[in-house]
């Protein structure tokens, strides 16, 4: 069973795709930032076109003294997402909302590529110029320890061979709030099942490989569990905020008050510990020998999807907040979609059927 979810943990409200005046967004970063703070987010990723933002050298960035952080602490948020950063950690605090690094990496006009390849690096350390190919793009997002993220897979027209072709990236984008509105191209969700349908969870542990060393061939590595992430990709300001955001699942419950470092932040993305959403929640995902046990929001349907994208069962209503499902073992993965009355999804990331062994629970939020 490979399984990302812990048994236990505080969940945080992050968005990983934004735009400031810096590249092509409406907006001042602190005035974008401030944003999210006022929508209840706890995290955000500033990530300008072909620029890093790196919030501890912003000025507009606000740093006050979180509350239980010790002086020289390093970086840390409270569990009610309230973070501070010391000199030379990733990540800054904004009056209550962490900010983390991020640029977002286009290819130049030397291409070799023929998909116009868009990747997201988060954590990274200095600005990466473009890249002729995609591959070249992901590999420079994780020479410098950064978490890649293949950026709106059917607005780019990518084909399913050249989404196969890039190694190394965390995570794609099943939604994008931006290419939605622009086009009606936001949702990749078939990309996502396409892939994981082809991957095979066997040569892997329990617990997912950590990335290779930055000068070990990408080419060479097997493929990894891609995870899917729901962003807003914001550029006008309000509008695009709260489209889609994930729920990041960080650790054990912290008895009082422990706080929480930013690099937990982006393990827990690494090792697929969140789910998507546009609005309902995931409260509780609980296996128990072959049975999926799920408990959401208020629902109108909560459908268990397998390869292919295939529907293996649904259950639907006017206020669904549980459901249930037998895994036959054929399955190769499941994932949960949750469905409102407003026609807004969450996602969560695949669980993976074989070998079925002991109970696993994805808890509930706070």
């Amino acid at each position: 069973m490979l399984n990302p979810y812990a048994p236990e943990g505080i969940w945080v409200k992050v968005n990983l795709h934004m735009h400031t005046s810096r590249s092509d967004g409406r907006w001042e970063p602190g005035a974008a930032i401030a944003a999210y703070r006022r929508d209840g987010y706890q995290a955000v990723a500033v990530t300008d076109h072909d620029l890093l933002f790196d919030p501890a050298k912003e000025p507009s960035v606000d740093n006050p003294p979180a509350p239980g952080v010790q002086a020289g602490g390093g970086s840390v948020a409270s569990t009610a997402g309230v973070s501070q950063t010391a000199a030379g950690q990733v990540g800054q605090s904004d009056a209550g909302l962490l900010v983390i690094p991020g640029q977002e990496v286009h290819l130049g006009a030397d291409r070799l590529d023929r998909c116009e390849y868009h990747i997201v690096g988060l954590g990274t350390s200095s600005a990466i110029r473009r890249q002729r190919t995609g591959q070249e793009a992901v590999d420079a997002i994780r020479a410098q320890g950064g978490l890649a993220l293949l950026c709106h897979p059917l607005w780019s027209d990518m084909r399913q061979e050249e989404m196969d072709a890039i190694r190394g990236c965390v995570a794609v984008e099943v939604w994008n709030g931006v290419c939605e509105r622009l086009l009606g191209r936001g949702n990749s969700v078939f990309y996502w099942d396409s892939y994981l349908s082809r991957f095979d969870p066997q040569p892997l542990s329990p617990v997912v490989r950590e990335p290779h060393h930055p000068e070990q061939s990408r080419r060479d590595e097997p493929p990894r569990p891609l995870w899917g992430v729901a962003v807003d990709d914001t550029h006008r300001y309000p509008d695009d905020v709260g489209s889609g955001w994930v729920w990041v699942q960080l650790g054990e419950r912290p008895a009082g008050g422990r706080p929480f470092t930013v690099d937990a932040l982006l393990a827990a993305l690494r090792r697929g510990a969140f789910y998507s959403s546009q609005g309902p929640r995931i409260e509780t995902v609980l296996l128990e020998g072959h049975r999926l046990v799920v408990h959401t929001s208020s629902a109108v349907a909560v459908r268990f999807v397998g390869s292919g994208g295939r529907v293996w069962s649904r259950v639907t209503g006017a206020h669904v907040k549980s459901a249930e499902y037998d895994i036959a073992g054929d399955e190769r993965y499941v994932r949960v979609e949750v469905e409102d009355r407003s026609g807004r999804v969450a996602w969560s990331n695949p669980i993976w059927v074989a070998p079925l062994e002991g109970s696993l629970r994805l808890s509930g939020h706070a």
